[in-house]
């Protein structure tokens, strides 16, 4: 398995000397009429480019100036699990993904790598509970991995607004802007954050076509999930957290019912290149703080992302219309 298009001698020596790996691993998938096919991959390549310059820049303070390691960026293996349906989308199962993707982590072992980014964009719980076997793969092996988007979907459930009203200002239409900001935990597919990444880091990939695109419509939980998140939030320790999930399960099971099905989410034709700077330096802020304590031997990578989701459906196997009850009051 070919991962690199340098010799292999090179990609030994740069591991020798501690130079980390980027494994992409990213959907051919359907993003609205906006966005390429590849937009995982345009979006997740950009980000570990902006992860390694971090890290050299780091290598620099503890070694001379002209310190730097080689960008080790693998060829994508361009498959996902559950990527969103439309034209275009090739849904790979988590066995496959499973399958490719502790392939190529035995090979970055072979060649010698002592630190490995997993690098993706695509935030199905079942596609991070497939990348999270790669690093514990690794990890057996000795190798030092990380899967950081786990973090930045946290995050996501989390974004205070406030923090990020520069990437706001440029929206003349003040009540459009106020419900943008109030709704920005929706923005989680194809939308205002997604496609400005993607003007920042490849404009050439975002059409036209986005400045006349409506809005998504609002996106409103079932009765069931509304319920299941206000009982999480009583039963579990963890309450407010597991209900702000369960609320987002909700909304993306509501966004997948819209007809027509519009295929992204929130308001991409707000979406700018500056503000795609904003979002990327927020996200390379925690995964260099991730990379750094993990590849020094001291931390974790951040477990997958609503990891009991991809239990309950067994690993995708099965996909209920709402979250019961009783898997909430298990969590």
């Amino acid at each position: 398995m070919k991962l690199f298009d340098l010799d292999e001698a090179d990609v030994r020596a740069a591991f020798d000397d501690g130079a980390p790996a980027y494994l992409l691993v990213n959907p051919i998938e359907y993003h609205g009429p906006h966005l390429s096919l590849l937009n995982d991959h345009v979006v997740a390549r950009g980000l570990a480019r902006d992860l390694h310059a971090r890290l050299n820049a780091r290598l620099n303070a503890r070694r001379d100036a002209g310190a730097r390691w080689p960008f080790l960026l693998t060829h994508d293996l361009n498959v996902g699990v559950e990527p969103t349906p439309g034209p275009g989308s090739i849904p790979v199962s988590h066995r496959d993904v499973v399958t490719k993707v502790v392939k190529a982590c035995r090979e970055l072992s072979r060649l010698g790598a002592q630190k490995v980014a997993i690098m993706t964009f695509h935030g199905s719980p079942n596609h991070a509970a497939a990348l999270e076997i790669g690093v514990k793969y690794l990890r057996r092996k000795g190798v030092r991995a990380i899967s950081p988007l786990n973090a930045a979907l946290r995050g996501l459930l989390d974004l205070r607004p406030s923090t990020i009203q520069g990437a706001f200002a440029h929206i003349d239409d003040l009540e459009e802007r106020a419900v943008m900001m109030a709704t920005i935990e929706d923005d989680f597919h194809g939308g205002f954050i997604e496609s400005s990444l993607a003007m920042h880091y490849a404009p050439e990939t975002v059409k036209p076509i986005i400045r006349d695109l409506p809005a998504c419509p609002p996106l409103v939980p079932s009765a069931a999930i509304s319920l299941a998140s206000r009982a999480a939030a009583r039963a579990c320790g963890k309450g407010k957290a597991v209900s702000r999930e369960l609320l987002m399960i909700g909304k993306s099971l509501a966004w997948m019912k819209l007809r027509p099905f519009p295929g992204y989410t929130g308001h991409p034709r707000w979406a700018r290149p500056e503000v795609g700077a904003i979002f990327a330096e927020g996200i390379i802020d925690e995964y260099a703080a991730i990379a750094e304590s993990v590849f020094a031997g001291s931390g974790r990578s951040p477990a997958p992302f609503l990891n009991w989701i991809s239990v309950v459906s067994l690993r995708g196997r099965i996909a209920p219309p709402d979250i019961p009850l009783n898997a909430v009051l298990q969590v």
